[in-house]
């Protein structure tokens, strides 16, 4: 169910926060079987997370600490009716996508645009798959880490430099955020740019952010790509899903 709620909110680009199941307030039985005797009104806490209970009763939320308002569930059926669709077709998403959705769907709560930016950014990252590059790059990479091995460097110092070089067997991030562009929104631009030039454009200004601690805003408008990079990611991850 939460994986479902995950792509709901993924589709219809809205923040969601699915919480740990933890109940914000919480009312006695005593007080809860009294209300219900007097009024025929079934009250439930407010869980932080998902909630089952039976709709066999009116159901009412007490939502202020102080438990002097409270108000009525509304009807739901288009949420209900799109939720038990995506329950109902069995898609299995694999963990790297779930943990992209859950990226994309907090990045709704950033109270910044660089945070916002940086998180849509990260979750891009989360869904990669880094190929490896071709046997004649990895030789020569061998033959880089042999002689950082026949070095008098300490051990440490070599085993980071080793470390480092082992990367350069794989494409860049840069080059496969590229390539899963082309692969699944191939056809789609984003501001006004084919969409493996715009996600080129958004890791380039994450790296500046990050390194740098800002970017020339002449150049890069971070409020208006963490905007477009909203619908990017929402379009990537259901093409993954679909």
């Amino acid at each position: 169910m939460k994986d479902s709620l995950l792509c709901f909110a993924v589709k219809c680009r809205i923040g969601i926060d699915l919480g740990k199941n933890k109940a914000s307030c919480f009312l006695g039985d005593s007080i809860r079987e009294a209300q219900f005797r007097e009024s025929g009104i079934r009250l439930e806490p407010d869980v932080h997370g998902l909630s089952v209970y039976s709709e066999e009763h009116p159901i009412s939320y007490v939502f202020s600490p102080r438990m002097n308002s409270i108000r009525n569930a509304k009807d739901c059926s288009l949420f209900s009716n799109e939720i038990c669709s995506l329950f109902s077709s069995g898609k299995k998403i694999s963990n790297k996508v779930l943990l992209a959705m859950e990226l994309v769907t907090a990045s709704f709560f950033e109270t910044s645009s660089r945070s916002k930016f940086l998180t849509l950014v990260l979750a891009a990252e989360a869904i990669l798959v880094i190929d490896s590059k071709n046997e004649k790059v990895k030789a020569v990479v061998k033959e880089l880490i042999s002689v950082v091995r026949s070095t008098e460097l300490s051990e440490s110092e070599q085993n980071s430099i080793a470390g480092s070089l082992k990367w350069l067997k794989k494409d860049s991030i840069s080059l496969s955020l590229k390539k899963m562009a082309i692969e699944y929104l191939s056809e789609k631009q984003y501001n006004g740019v084919d969409s493996h030039i715009f996600i080129k454009e958004c890791y380039d200004a994450r790296s500046k952010l990050v390194h740098e601690g800002g970017v020339d805003e002449s150049k890069y408008n971070i409020s208006r790509l963490a905007s477009v990079m909203e619908v990017y990611m929402s379009d990537m991850l259901l093409a993954i899903i679909e």
